[in-house]
């Protein structure tokens, strides 16, 4: 367990570095176009407008606009669909000595703004759009002048997204609370199974990595737009504070499997190779990656699905300890509750999401979330039966010798 905790930490530490972008176009004449805008990923209501603001830049020394005539920079849209008065070019229209200035610059300088213009978009369909420029001919550096326009239906279903999402994250984290707090105060974690709690380390482990991946890192992001065109990072802030957290608190629990009384138990042996297989398809799939025989996005992916699959299992050890017993005296019953409604508010939050960026493919693009919220719930359903129902108000049998 403790390899795939570092293998995950690797990854993550590794795939959040910056990749090598293609070099910058070294033109004689120094001009590069910029977006000064306050983001690169802009946030628009369908139906309103919003001004992007392009700037002209001469780099010192270069020659500028001298002897180049009808400079224009021409616009192309993805999604074109979801905008209107998108201009197809933009004439740069400046006198010779006015587009060259560089002899005038001083010594701290190393660029000046030769001219600047704006230009109106308004939203019309929901969606994502990104807007890229070219010059023609080809002496401007566009390389940063990208735009991209995340169109939503709704602000108020927006707001009402995020929170959602932040409720989910209260009641699902505090969800691992009230079994900390119940073994601290039992000196005991009897009556909670390890393997359950192993499961819960590794699973939110591999989960944080493919959640800050897939928010933080650029190129990560570029993959899963490649695959969804138009779509939305399926991933919400509120998911990775969510995912680490988790994995910070199982550990408690963890540590107090080893600390406290545990009425003999072990980590079971199916646990335990299930750990062994883990580690290798970890170990195997990162190296495959790195080797470029899949993508990050793949590997990823990957870690997830193993989540899930964890997600799918972890709860059986405890369902059938329960059994076992006749009793759930010892498990706490509250983080089962809180569980509950923290799945359904992230349920909730992943169909709002879908519907306002009028992307459903976004359901399925982070399947893990998806099957957490789905399979978390009826797990808990069946535990609440146990605990309500079956052995109500019972004690847990003893082994008579």
């Amino acid at each position: 367990m403790t390899m795939i905790l570092i293998v995950s930490v690797f990854l993550t530490f590794l795939l959040s570095k910056p990749g090598f972008s293609s070099s910058s176009l070294q033109m004689k004449t120094g001009l590069s176009l910029s977006t000064p805008n306050d983001s690169k990923d802009l946030f628009l209501v369908v139906g309103n407008r919003v001004s992007l603001s392009y700037s002209l830049m001469l780099r010192k020394g270069g020659t500028g606009l001298i002897g180049i005539k009808n400079q224009r920079i021409v616009f192309s849209v993805e999604n074109s669909d979801n905008l209107e008065k998108v201009p197809d070019e933009e004439i740069i229209d400046l006198p010779e000595e006015e587009s060259c200035p560089a002899s005038d610059m001083k010594d701290a300088e190393l660029a000046e703004v030769l001219t600047n213009f704006t230009v109106e978009v308004r939203g019309v369909k929901a969606g994502r759009s990104v807007i890229w420029t070219s010059s023609i001919p080809n002496t401007i550096d566009t390389a940063d002048s990208s735009i991209t326009l995340h169109i939503k239906k709704s602000k108020t279903v927006e707001d009402f997204i995020n929170i959602i999402g932040w409720l989910s994250f209260i009641l699902w984290s505090i969800s691992f609370y009230p079994q900390i707090y119940n073994n601290f105060k039992r000196k005991s974690v009897a009556g909670l199974n390890i393997d359950f709690v192993v499961f819960n380390v590794v699973g939110f482990a591999l989960y944080s990595c493919f959640n800050l991946n897939l928010l933080f890192n650029k190129e990560i992001q570029e993959e899963y737009i490649s695959l969804h065109p138009g779509g939305v990072i399926p991933v919400e802030l509120n998911d990775v504070v969510f995912s680490v957290h988790a994995t910070l608190a199982a550990s408690i629990t963890l540590t107090q499997c080893v600390l406290l009384d545990r009425a003999g138990q072990k980590i079971s042996p199916p646990c335990q190779l299930s750990l062994i297989l883990t580690t290798v398809l970890v170990v195997v799939v990162a190296s495959l990656s790195s080797c470029g025989y899949m993508t990050w996005l793949g590997c990823l992916y990957v870690l997830s699905y193993v989540k899930l699959a964890i997600t799918l299992v972890k709860y059986i050890p405890q369902a059938f300890m329960n059994y076992r017993n006749k009793s759930t005296k010892g498990w706490s019953i509250g983080n089962i509750l809180l569980d509950l409604m923290g799945g359904l508010f992230s349920l909730l939050q992943m169909v709002l999401v879908a519907y306002n960026s009028a992307d459903w493919t976004s359901l399925t693009g982070d399947p893990t979330k998806l099957g957490l919220a789905a399979v978390s719930m009826a797990f808990d359903a069946f535990f609440m039966i146990q605990h309500f129902v079956i052995y109500r108000n019972n004690q847990p049998y003893e082994q008579i010798h």
